[in-house]
């Protein structure tokens, strides 16, 4: 793996929350392999919402 980074929307820092992209190069023998996935990252699965209750983060693709 030659990078994986975490970018927000437009391609600046990390976000804490909300729209973000997930960047990757890597190589597979000769060939340099990249590609990008949009995120949005909410509150981590198994922590308490402001109901008290646990939150489950959904995975979307």
């Amino acid at each position: 793996v030659d990078y994986l980074e975490l970018r927000d929307a437009g391609l600046g820092p990390a976000p804490a929350h909300g729209s973000a992209r997930l960047l990757v190069a890597a190589r597979l023998g000769i060939t340099r392999l990249l590609d990008n996935i949009e995120m949005q990252i909410e509150t981590p699965a198994g922590t308490a919402g402001p109901d008290g209750q646990y939150a489950q983060s959904p995975w979307r693709n």
